[in-house]
């Protein structure tokens, strides 16, 4: 053989199409060479017979350079694994662009600079979607290493700034539950009021662990493509060090995750229930009373012992048809996301108002894969299902139509499907505002529905007067 190194060389990388190799096989195979070279010379051989050897030993650098491309091929699992991972974070960029667009442009959460924190159920959006990521880093994390393509890293990196905010609501959430202040950030987003209640301390505290994290996940993206840059540097302890803190961020994140949700939905089950246990009261109070008046208001307000009312302003419910001197309210457990409470007033002329409340619907803390899933399927218990809204346009669809329904079975099923569902239910006697003389009474329920770009409800009324003549309004 009359090849010297680099004519050897050039022939390898001829049978090499992957350009990409071309450098660390070369580098790889130059190494042996010489290591081989040296031995001849040490035990004897002059320099030029020492290099002829090494190269025969190396054998043939046609079949060595499609050896080692078909060593350093990808297979067709490691292939589908990182089609799989850049198809993904690509939709994953395009959700957070999205997403940014959504809580921006359309519902226009966002008028002041501690909103960003503190939207109701926005902030817990971005506080489940830390999980998605962090897992989805390092998947891109271990593909790299695993298969020394870049690509991977470099697509954690781009998600990486579009989830700087992400991360920081993460990070104030998880200061706030170590330190057991959960309930005061709870009450905070449910008043709409950050600035009033925490400290800058708290957002200090956050941005510094916000950029500690930040700081992790470039340490291993940093580590991971040295690896790649330099395939035959032995980087193990690096690479050690590097693995040892993803699997903290994932451990971490998936705990601190695990533990809000345990605890919020622990508080929110028990709110739910005493709220549910309040509106099948309030139902059987209409089907056994049937037409309830200001004397019933002492019976209706021991049907309701478990609960604590105190006196509020007449003028904090809607009560431009009651005209109540007395209002009562009572919190129906205790406060998690949402106030829910029920409303009990009279007036002297015997007009009755009693209803349930919820300030709002709630959220859902469910990680989903995409921001923009999350919003526009979200769903929690506070919500009216879609078979509760399908069953009350049928039972009331022909009453819609021709503006009344029949007292009886209609007003009773619509009654029971109320408490059947716990939906929100509001019952008034009250004069007449045209004949100040006569008195109605209204049954009245709220369904909220999520849907696309926001929430509907479906509101239906049951109003009769003396004549027992049934009027229902959508």
């Amino acid at each position: 053989m009359n090849y010297n190194f680099d004519d050897y060389l050039n022939t390898v990388k001829q049978n090499i199409s992957n350009k990409k190799l071309h450098a660390p096989i070369c580098a790889e195979l130059e190494s042996h060479l010489q290591d081989s070279a040296d031995f001849y010379v040490e035990i004897g051989y002059d320099e030029e017979t020492a290099n002829r050897k090494a190269l025969e030993d190396m054998g043939e650098p046609t079949t060595v350079g499609e050896n080692m491309a078909k060593l350093h091929k990808l297979s067709l699992w490691q292939r589908t694994l990182i089609i799989l991972f850049c198809f993904f974070a690509t939709l994953k960029i395009l959700d957070l662009l999205c997403g940014w667009w959504i809580d921006q442009g359309i519902f226009g959460y966002e008028g002041y600079f501690s909103d960003v924190l503190f939207i109701r159920a926005g902030s817990f959006f971005f506080f489940s979607e830390i999980l998605v990521f962090v897992f989805m880093f390092a998947v891109g994390f271990a593909l790299a290493l695993y298969t020394k393509r870049s690509v991977p890293i470099w697509m954690n990196v781009i998600v990486t700034v579009l989830e700087i905010r992400p991360i920081w609501v993460f990070s104030f959430i998880s200061y706030m539950s170590v330190c057991g202040r959960l309930d005061e950030y709870l009450a905070v987003v449910r008043e709409y009021d950050g600035t009033a209640h925490l400290d800058i301390s708290e957002y200090v505290v956050s941005i510094i662990i916000s950029g500690l994290m930040i700081s992790a996940l470039f340490f291993c993206y940093v580590c991971s493509i040295k690896s790649i840059n330099k395939t035959f540097y032995d980087g193990r302890k690096t690479k050690r060090m590097a693995m040892i803190v993803m699997g903290a961020l994932l451990v971490a994140s998936v705990s601190i995750y695990t533990y809000v949700y345990v605890y919020i939905d622990k508080r929110d089950k028990a709110q739910y229930e005493v709220y549910s246990r309040t509106v099948s009261d309030i139902c059987d109070l209409c089907l056994e009373n049937g037409t309830m008046t200001a004397d019933d208001f002492n019976m209706i307000k021991e049907k309701f012992s478990y609960l604590d009312f105190k006196e509020v302003d007449p003028e904090s419910i809607n009560n431009y048809t009651t005209n109540c001197d007395t209002v009562l309210f009572a919190e129906t457990g205790e406060s998690t996301m949402v106030v829910s409470g029920l409303y009990l007033g009279k007036s002297a002329r015997g007009a009755l108002y009693l209803e349930t409340y919820v300030s709002n619907i709630g959220f859902d803390l469910k990680p989903k894969l995409f921001y923009c899933l999350n919003m526009l399927t979200f769903d929690n218990r506070w919500e009216a299902s879609s078979d509760t809204v399908d069953s009350m346009i049928e039972m009331f669809g022909t009453g819609l139509e021709s503006g009344t329904v029949t007292e009886g079975d209609s007003v009773g099923g619509y009654i029971n499907k109320v408490k059947e569902t716990s939906s929100h239910i509001r019952y008034k006697y009250y004069e007449i505002p045209a004949y100040p003389s006569e008195f109605a009474e209204e049954y009245c329920t709220e369904l909220v529905e999520s849907g696309i770009f926001g929430f509907f409800i479906f509101s239906y009324r049951c109003r009769q007067r003396k004549s027992y003549t049934f009027e229902c309004n959508s």
